[in-house]
């Protein structure tokens, strides 16, 4: 609850849903992620650490470790005792109920990944047969028992006064440090607990709703006549920030305005504002550690705001006695913007004129949308200075402006939204919030009325054409795009095939200086060959006839790029340019470019079916099947769903449905014109199969250039499939995804693990990275001659 909250204020007539407590639960996952991670990934290192901490407690005297221990162990097992028969006597079913609901999923959860985390815990060294307790064996309380403790300490907190609900946490240490002490937990263990009983308590009062949690007049009250502030009257005041606010008066008649802030405020504008400067560049805000420290930063403010633009006069930063924190201010009379049906041209002249002049001290108020002014007889005056940075960002500048205009846009109009800002704003200022008129900049009020009105886009038009600017390119402000999550997964994939052969590099050397070099004339030839035969297929997926050496020499530029751009990216890029300039429309390049990946596809099938049949039928492979016929209708009607619920969504029905229309339009045209061209298609994917076959033949010598005895159609099988697999990774050439594939399966074949490193090594060397040296020469070589 607001740590000014009342502590005998809590109704149990209506149940809500707080969003600070959604802020704790995201916050204990985010915690218990990062545990599990540490013990995963660095489980010797946390093992380590965890058995010198068991060394160093197991010289504590045992009379001391078993006397502390049985303390312990009788009150954590009184203490829940005693609240059972005080919610039974109480008739609290609803809060019992909750209780074991919490409690269930923090036994569960914590059980499971007790197992999970075995190999960062010294079990051997945990010291059971060292403590003899007076109460009950040296086992209890076990970590499962204390995270369902802590999951009814979360749970019940709203329930509990402020004196109690420390006594519960303070009971909680106290039993993680005894059991530390007595060597028989780590920490952690303790520390996973600690996160599970957290997440599980959170959990249950977001699903069911905690009781509403009210502000304690009287402590507002104390706190403001304890710094001298002497009041005939304090009532609450409606405001939209979704903090509790009061309206106070003075006996000389000065009215002044309270906002308080405490744990829960404080808990869910941190949640929020955590998400926005994580996944925004330069909007998001910082996030306040404390109350105090929020309301020391709206203060500041106040005063530098208030010196260039009229705003509220702070009067005094408090605490109360309950550790909430209360920002005075003066007491602004007037109405907020955003409910005035009429705004005067004059109004909207004066708060650009206010934006024109922060934004040269370079002060930006952080949401200023219409519910952020307050406009009276004297004007207009900002308020809710609460996100606002005074050393602001050229973004942070940009998002002001484009804040105000998209509110503005919604209540007057984009039109005279735009023209008023155009006469009071440089074109400097206009200049650098059009690239950042986009939804994500927005605050969320403003964002979801916006979208409803689908003003965002004309907005955007309107604003750059005051300014001049012909074509927008909107900001990169999002930190976390889908592109940017699918490489985040490829770069961990790759670091972990990394560290995981430089921990065997020495015998992987040492198997590789065995290789036989000879076999490395034949597989350079081979990789040669692919381009010249991905040269065939380019040709053939075009109407028009192409040079087939400078087609080559592209082929071997765009390996250059692939290596650096995910999904071969640069590689596309650089060969839809030359397609253009060799006469093709920029669809018709694309589609073409779209069918020699087709024609890799097909390829790809093709080859896995044949070497497996043919491996099969050689190697005596026959406990291979095909799936079931149920097993692929079922996913056939699987991705079916999910692609008809994508197509009928808005985006579907607006961008893919349209797109999707035109490029299977291009592309039926292409295939037509193909298939009146025998020839063509013949190269088209003849090159592919080429390709295939020339890659799985260079594996196949790699392993022999190792003494690896295996069959041509196996080894062809295991590559294909290795490869499709590992290809999915998305990183440049699915560096480290085929690596781990390909090593994967040697070592499931019978090699040893060095050799299989070594020969997968050996072969990606000569047939990927090498290609690197010629490529780069190539592609400055294409663009020298104007090639691309």
């Amino acid at each position: 609850m607001s740590s000014a909250a009342s502590e005998t204020g809590r109704s149990d007539v209506g149940l809500y849903r707080h969003p600070s407590d959604v802020a704790r639960l995201v916050f204990a996952l985010i915690a218990l992620g990062f545990l599990l991670l540490l013990a995963l990934l660095l489980d010797s290192q946390v093992s380590n650490v965890s058995a010198d901490i068991l060394a160093v407690v197991e010289a504590f005297p045992n009379a001391l470790v078993n006397g502390l221990v049985g303390l312990v162990q009788l009150l954590v097992t009184l203490v829940p005792v005693v609240a059972l028969v005080v919610l039974v006597r109480g008739r609290r079913w609803y809060l019992l109920l909750l209780l074991a609901l919490a409690s269930v999923v923090a036994a569960i959860a914590m059980s499971l990944l007790t197992g999970v985390i075995d190999e960062s815990v010294p079990l051997e060294q945990l010291g059971y047969d060292r403590v003899a307790s007076w109460f009950i064996g040296s086992q209890y309380p076990s970590s499962t028992y204390l995270a369902m403790l802590t999951a009814w300490l979360v749970t019940a907190g709203p329930w509990m006064m402020r004196s109690w609900r420390r006594t519960g946490w303070v009971l909680v240490v106290f039993a993680m440090v005894a059991q530390v002490l007595s060597a028989t937990e780590v920490p952690v263990r303790n520390l996973m607990m600690l996160a599970v009983g957290a997440a599980a308590g959170s959990l249950a009062l977001v699903v069911f709703g905690a009781p509403r949690r009210s502000v304690n007049l009287d402590s507002v009250r104390e706190a403001l006549v304890r710094s001298g502030i002497q009041i005939d009257r304090i009532e609450p005041h409606q405001h939209g920030s979704g903090t509790p606010t009061f309206a106070t008066s003075e006996p000389g008649g000065r009215r002044l305005f309270v906002r308080v802030i405490g744990r829960d405020q404080r808990d869910s504008a941190a949640l929020l504002r955590l998400w926005r400067s994580l996944s925004l560049k330069g909007v998001g805000g910082g996030v306040s550690a404390t109350p105090r420290r929020a309301v020391d930063h709206e203060a500041l403010a106040l005063g530098i705001f208030g010196a260039v633009v009229p705003t509220p006069g702070p009067v005094a930063v408090l605490g109360t006695a309950d550790e909430a924190a209360l920002m005075v201010s003066t007491y602004i009379t007037g109405d907020r913007l955003a409910d005035h049906p009429d705004v005067s041209d004059e109004t909207l002249r004066e708060l650009w004129s206010y934006v024109a002049a922060l934004q040269h001290r370079r002060l930006a108020h952080g949401n200023l949308d219409t519910t952020s002014i307050l406009v009276g007889t004297d004007g207009a005056t900002l308020v809710d200075l609460e996100h606002a940075n005074v050393d602001a960002s050229d973004a942070a500048l940009g998002a002001d402006v484009v804040e105000l205009l998209a509110s503005l846009a919604l209540l007057v109009g984009v039109d005279r939204a735009v023209d008023a800002a155009r006469a009071e704003l440089s074109d400097d200022v206009l200049e650098r919030a059009v690239p950042m008129i986009q939804s994500a900049v927005l605050s969320k009020q403003t964002r979801i009325a916006v979208e409803d009105n689908e003003l965002l886009d004309s907005l955007r038009d309107a604003t750059a054409a005051v300014v001049g600017i012909e074509k927008v390119e909107l900001a990169p402000v999002r930190r976390i795009t889908i592109g940017g999550a699918v490489s985040f997964v490829g770069s961990l994939v790759l670091l972990a095939y990394v560290f995981n052969l430089a921990a065997n590099w020495d015998q992987t050397w040492e198997a590789f200086k065995s290789a036989n070099l000879i076999y490395a004339i034949p597989i350079i030839l081979l990789m040669i060959s692919t381009y010249f035969s991905g040269a065939m297929s380019l040709l053939g997926a075009t109407t028009i006839d192409l040079i087939y050496t400078r087609t080559v020499a592209v082929m071997f530029g765009q390996s250059y790029l692939n290596r650096f751009t995910p999904a071969n990216a640069g590689g596309m890029a650089m060969r839809v340019r030359y397609l253009q300039l060799n006469g093709l429309e920029t669809a018709v390049a694309a589609s073409a470019i779209a069918l020699t990946s087709g024609a890799s596809g097909v390829a790809q099938v093709v080859t896995i079916v044949v070497f497996l049949i043919w491996g099969g039928s050689s190697d005596k492979l026959s406990d291979f099947e095909f799936p079931d016929m149920g097993s692929i209708v079922i996913i056939i009607l699987v991705i079916g769903a999910i692609a008809t619920l994508v197509l009928i969504t808005r985006f579907g029905r607006t961008v893919l449905r349209p797109w999707v229309a035109s490029a299977m339009s291009k592309i039926r045209d292409s295939i037509g014109d193909l298939m009146r061209r025998p020839t063509k298609l013949g190269q088209l994917f003849g090159g592919a199969l080429l390709g295939k076959l020339a890659n799985v033949i260079a594996f196949w010598a790699s392993m022999l250039a190792f003494g690896a005895d295996i069959s041509f159609p196996k080894a062809g099988a295991m590559y294909i499939i290795a490869t499709t697999i590992g290809s999915a990774v998305p990183t440049p050439g699915g560096v480290g995804g085929v690596e781990a594939a390909l090593t994967a399966a040697l070592i499931a074949y019978g090699i040893d693990n060095a050799t299989a490193a070594a020969i997968v090594l050996f072969f990606r060397t000569l047939t990927f990275w090498l290609p690197t040296i010629p490529g780069y020469g190539f592609f400055r070589y294409t663009q020298a001659k104007g090639i691309v």
